[in-house]
């Protein structure tokens, strides 16, 4: 009887050491999934904190460009203003011109 108990302890000790060698195997496997999945998580994290960053810097450039445009524009907008003026100012030069040449032209008949 007690090598029956003996037997069946010793086979219940292998069929658990057997399941402890199992069970740390798995739980080594786990760790490897979880460390692969933190540095894929990390890299994501990485490459959105890049994004982040270089949309930041894209941003601030688009509001240099549009200041740069804004000015532009203005300064368009003032050289159009004054050559309107002088045109008007050389049309209305002209047409005293041509009053006076007309005038004249009178005078001479």
């Amino acid at each position: 009887e007690a090598e029956k108990s003996r037997a069946r302890f010793e086979s219940n000790n292998k069929k658990l050491q057997s399941e402890l060698e199992e069970s740390n195997a798995n739980c080594d496997k786990y760790k490897q999934i979880g460390n692969k999945t933190r540095d894929q998580a990390q890299t994501q994290l990485n490459k959105a904190k890049e994004l982040v960053l270089a949309t930041k810097k894209e941003c601030a450039n688009l509001k240099h460009t549009v200041k740069s445009l804004e000015e532009t524009c203005k300064s368009n907008v003032e050289q159009l203003d004054a050559e309107k003026t002088a045109r008007e100012a050389a049309e209305k030069e002209n047409k005293s011109l041509k009053e006076q040449v007309d005038k004249q032209a009178e005078e001479m008949k």
